[in-house]
């Protein structure tokens, strides 16, 4: 799927609906725990037209933009000429940071381990 065909397919009946069903059942972004400004996010795209539960995350808008540009973010010479939607200078270093954390403390294996 090429990147006007996943655009058309977000734009969508199922899609809409799928989204709407997840965010309700869900509640709340699976990172932080927000529950304001939910977006769904595809952990693969294997089966576009046809997900479950385990091929989306449900993400504030916050945590679902550090996904996408979190690395992008702490490289970017210029971010507002590279990303000028985002905005780089309310504490995106801070979110990068908490964000970058949350990754490792899903990598550490338990010291009970």
């Amino acid at each position: 799927m090429n990147k006007i065909e996943y655009k058309n397919y977000l734009k969508s009946d199922h899609w809409k609906k799928f989204s709407r069903i997840i965010k309700s059942k869900v509640g709340e972004c699976q990172r932080c725990g927000k529950n304001s400004k939910l977006n769904v996010h595809h952990t693969n795209y294997e089966c576009m037209g046809n997900e479950t539960e385990n091929d989306v995350l449900v993400l504030c808008k916050s945590c679902h933009n550090l996904e996408h540009f979190g690395k992008t973010f702490v490289k970017c010479p210029a971010p507002k000429k590279r990303h000028g939607n985002i905005n780089h200078n309310k504490g995106w270093k801070k979110k990068v940071r908490a964000y970058q954390k949350l990754q490792l403390a899903e990598i550490k294996p338990s010291k009970n381990n």
